[in-house]
């Protein structure tokens, strides 16, 4: 019996922190995955930098972390404004999505090149 009680949870807390993560950015789009993953690149080739250059520094990786979060933040505000002005056809938001991953994607090329790569 207490198997049942603890099988019954996973859907609860799923649906308790799913729910208004899904209101929030609205729904998941090919866009949201790949700046996910140019995010992770961007921490990743930075800290390379760092190691290479001997200049690994934690209050850049702090900072790096606030801007990353205020991305994600920025996603939010901008679902909202293309549920209350499109109907919530993610206009906004993909060209949002565009402009932060053509920035993530400059900032890789500079920490790559940055450790040497030409």
């Amino acid at each position: 019996m207490k198997e049942v009680k603890k099988m019954n949870k996973i859907p609860a807390l799923t649906s308790l922190f799913g729910t208004p993560l899904a209101f929030l950015f609205g729904a998941w789009n090919p866009l949201m995955a790949a700046l996910l993953v140019f995010n992770l690149l961007d921490v990743i080739t930075g800290i390379a930098k760092g190691i290479y250059n001997r200049d690994l520094v934690s209050k850049s990786m702090k900072q790096g972390m606030i801007s990353k979060a205020m991305q994600w933040i920025s996603i939010i505000v901008v679902n909202m404004i293309d549920l209350a002005m499109f109907d919530g056809l993610p206009l906004c938001k993909s060209a949002l999505l565009l402009y932060l991953m053509a920035m993530e994607g400059l900032s890789i090329v500079e920490n790559i090149g940055q450790c040497g790569v030409k």
